[in-house]
């Protein structure tokens, strides 16, 4: 039987009426479906609970870590830092060198660690002194200031916030180790040099009560803040720099006989100018972390976050806690004159040390304080302690002393006044 023209177009009709809300249903349906097993997966992700490396106390800046400095804790996954450290990799932690301080609990990162591009600077020596007066219950890991007095009364900071990283093997050594840069040494020298050759001048190291809380604070930092400014300035100069650049090379508007078109005030008619501004994609994470002073790593993560809407990370990422260096500032003003002797012989306390022994001999005079003699009455056995059988020794001891210290005052004097007439 044929269909007539009529009846075909009303089936036809009838179908695209069924296909097409069904198709749209389906459509609608599928994107309805991705859109809850994704909002599925991120709440799982969001409740995922992974194991990290946490420490397991304080510690304080260039700690080596050992096995008990850290332990394993589960952590939400989100809130692990993308540098942290995954369970059975504790032979990547253990034997590193911290470059920040740590505080318990902290989730460890590869990024608070010395990696071989942050060797120390070229100038940091690790310097021996014996001339210092030292706390006596100073031992090593101990952090001091150490200061200078003179007999007016002013008190004066040389070198502030530095780490004992030696004493002396015995309890009479008056002997520490510390790493000081270049112009800490020569700050320090000139401090001890002033101690020589003037009467009464106080060479002391100060011990600080408490490491954590009195070298390093707490700062609460906004990287996404950081990274969005940084990056602002970044489009901002392009622009400018491009405008200005666009606007020497334009040329003044003519009119049809060649003439320059000017305005009311007899100025130029410029052409409008048109430039367009760079976005983020224009930048690299490195350029953006380097104008925002943050890693590489957090720039790159915040990048991230942006281009996938990542709320959860840029939330993490705008509130922050690092730890930063809250030293005293050293207001030691070194005289000219002792820093040109110090300049023209930058070994002159070696050269002290070879000529005079001095300290030499006042460990020798602190060991006969703390020693005693004692005698034995033959006939009756009486033991009594004999305070004059040492007193002539530390007489001769004393003159000595004396006596060189005295020379090596003038023979410093005589140097300074050299390089003076020498206009050194």
């Amino acid at each position: 039987m044929m269909i007539g023209p009529m009846k075909r177009k009303m089936i036809t009709t009838g179908v695209i009426s069924f296909i097409l809300p069904t198709i749209l249903f389906v459509v609608i349906f599928g994107m309805y479906s991705s859109k809850q097993k994704a909002e599925i997966a991120r709440l799982n992700i969001e409740k995922e609970v992974i194991d990290r490396y946490v420490f397991s106390g304080d510690l304080p800046v260039d700690h080596i870590i050992k096995t008990n400095d850290i332990k394993m804790v589960g952590v939400k996954a989100v809130s692990a830092p993308q540098d942290s450290f995954e369970a059975g990799s504790i032979e990547k932690i253990v034997g590193r060198k911290l470059k920040i301080a740590a505080f318990d609990k902290t989730i460890i990162t590869e990024n608070m660690f010395y990696k071989e591009e942050d060797n120390v600077t070229n100038d940091l020596r690790k310097k021996e002194f014996n001339m210092i007066a030292l706390p006596s219950d100073l031992v090593e890991g101990d952090y001091i200031d150490i200061r200078i007095m003179f007999p007016t009364g002013e008190d004066f900071l040389v070198v502030v916030g530095k780490e004992v990283k030696q004493v002396g093997t015995n309890a009479d050594s008056n002997t520490i180790f510390l790493e000081l840069t270049e112009e800490e040494l020569v700050k320090l020298s000139g401090a001890i040099i002033e101690s020589y050759i003037a009467d009464s001048v106080y060479l002391y190291a100060v011990k600080y009560v408490n490491n954590y809380q009195q070298l390093f604070k707490e700062k609460h930092v906004d990287y996404v803040e950081k990274y969005e400014v940084a990056l602002e300035e970044m489009i901002s100069g392009d622009y400018a720099l491009a405008y200005a650049e666009a606007l020497a090379q334009a040329k003044p508007i003519e009119d049809d006989s060649g003439d320059i078109v000017r305005d009311e005030n007899n100025a130029p008619v410029m052409p409008e100018i048109k430039v367009d501004r760079k976005t983020a994609a224009d930048y690299t994470a490195e350029e953006i972390a380097l104008r925002a002073g943050i890693s590489t790593e957090i720039a790159r993560e915040i990048r991230t976050a942006f281009a996938s809407g990542d709320e959860t990370l840029l939330k993490y990422y705008s509130n922050q806690t690092v730890v930063v260096s809250d030293l005293l500032t050293p207001n030691y003003p070194i005289r000219e004159e002792v820093y040109a002797l110090i300049n023209s012989n930058p070994n002159i306390l070696e050269t002290l040390k070879a000529k005079y022994n001095i300290e030499e001999l006042e460990a020798q005079r602190q060991t006969l304080v703390n020693t005693s003699i004692f005698d034995e009455n033959i006939y009756t056995g009486e033991i009594t302690e004999n305070k004059g059988a040492l007193s002539s020794v530390a007489s001769k001891l004393d003159t000595e002393i004396n006596l060189q210290k005295t020379e090596r005052k003038e023979y410093l004097q005589n140097l300074i006044r050299s390089n003076l007439a020498s206009g050194k």
